[in-house]
């Protein structure tokens, strides 16, 4: 494949193999298909913890973060879920930046249930439990 930044033959549509091996390879036409395929994702996780207003800035970031370190990229989850890990990340460390926890912003912020009298307990009291184990479940953020 070539690294020509001003070859434009289209879109590749290359399945997620060759598209990660292309990337890794350094292929620019592969980074055009990944960036069309994946941000609209990014952005949606993106405005979900930053809002609307932050959310392209911290896609470019992530992107600047994936380019960097694809050689890095193993495949052991597919290459949407390493983007959406990175973009939350970085959207996450936007806030600690600001001051801010992700729960704090208005675009993130979800109404409180009218049913159950808007509180978890009352929501498990009407459906039941939520999860049958103990375990809790966090983000892991970058360091």
């Amino acid at each position: 494949m070539s690294n020509d930044a001003e070859s434009d033959d289209g879109p590749m549509h290359l399945d997620e193999p060759d598209l990660v091996a292309a990337l890794q390879q350094g292929d620019r036409q592969a980074f055009r298909e990944a960036v069309v395929r994946f941000s609209p994702q990014m952005r949606a996780v993106a405005r979900r913890i930053v809002g609307p207003d932050r959310a392209d800035d911290v896609v470019q970031e992530a992107w600047l973060t994936a380019y960097r370190k694809i050689s890095d990229f193993q495949q052991r989850s597919t290459l949407s879920t390493w983007l959406q890990r990175i973009v939350t990340n970085r959207a996450i460390s936007e806030l600690r930046r600001e001051g801010r926890q992700p729960s704090q912003h208005p675009a993130t912020a979800e109404p409180a249930p009218r049913c159950c009298g808007g509180t978890l307990a009352g929501l498990v009291r009407l459906h039941g439990p939520l999860v049958d184990t103990h375990e809790s479940v966090g983000i892991q953020l970058a360091r």
